[in-house]
C-alpha cells in the first residue's frame, strides 16, 4: 500500500475517533418501548428516550402518519410533557432526555403506533421504533357484576311481591 494511502487512512480513522471519544459527539438515538396497554377510559403515558449531542432539539409525535397535536381525535385529550433543555452533558458531551405524551380519557379507537420524533439544534433527526399502544375494552370487576346480579334478584322479588298485592286485590274487588 502506498504510503500516502496509509496516511490518509490513518488520519480519517484518527479523526473519526477523536471527534467520538474525546470530544464525545454522538449520533442522535431515539428509544421508545415496544408496547404499552391500558383500559378504555383511563390515560396512559408513552416515554420517548433520546441521546444527542445537541443540548437544543423539538420533539413532535406521530399516531401513524399524523401529527398527534393535530389529529381529530385526540384534541383536547394529549398532553407532551416538554424535556429540561438547561442540561448539562455527561461524560462523552451528550445529553440524555425523555419526554412523554399522556392521552387521557382513551376510547379503543386510540389503539395505534405512536411515534417519537427529535430533531436537534445540531440539525440531526430521528425517529423513535414506536410504540404500540393497545387499548383494552373495560369490563366490569367480579366484584360488581355480583352486586349487579344481587341489585336485579332484589327488583325481581319486589317485582313478584307487588305482583301479589295486585293480584289479590283484584280478586277481593271480584268478590
Amino acid at each position: 500500500m502506498e504510503s500516502s494511502s496509509l496516511l490518509k487512512i490513518l488520519l480519517v480513522a484518527h479523526h473519526i475517533f477523536f471527534r467520538t471519544a474525546v470530544y464525545g459527539q454522538t449520533q442522535l438515538v431515539v428509544t421508545q418501548p415496544e408496547m404499552v396497554q391500558a383500559q378504555a377510559g383511563d390515560s396512559v403515558n408513552i416515554p420517548c428516550s433520546f441521546t444527542s449531542s445537541s443540548p437544543t432539539y423539538t420533539v413532535t409525535w406521530t399516531v401513524g402518519a399524523l401529527l398527534l397535536q393535530d389529529h381529530p381525535c385526540f384534541q383536547h385529550r394529549v398532553k407532551v410533557s416538554t424535556p429540561d433543555h438547561n442540561q448539562t452533558p455527561n461524560k462523552v458531551h451528550s445529553y440524555e432526555s425523555q419526554t412523554t405524551v399522556t392521552v387521557l380519557n382513551l376510547t379503543e379507537n386510540d389503539s395505534g403506533i405512536f411515534f417519537c420524533h427529535v430533531k436537534t439544534g445540531d440539525r440531526e433527526t430521528g425517529t423513535g421504533p414506536g410504540t404500540t399502544l393497545v387499548v383494552n375494552h373495560r369490563s366490569l370487576p367480579a366484584e360488581s357484576i355480583n352486586m349487579l346480579l344481587v341489585v336485579m334478584e332484589i327488583i325481581r322479588i319486589i317485582c313478584l311481591v307487588i305482583l301479589i298485592v295486585l293480584l289479590g286485590l283484584a280478586v277481593k274487588k271480584s268478590c
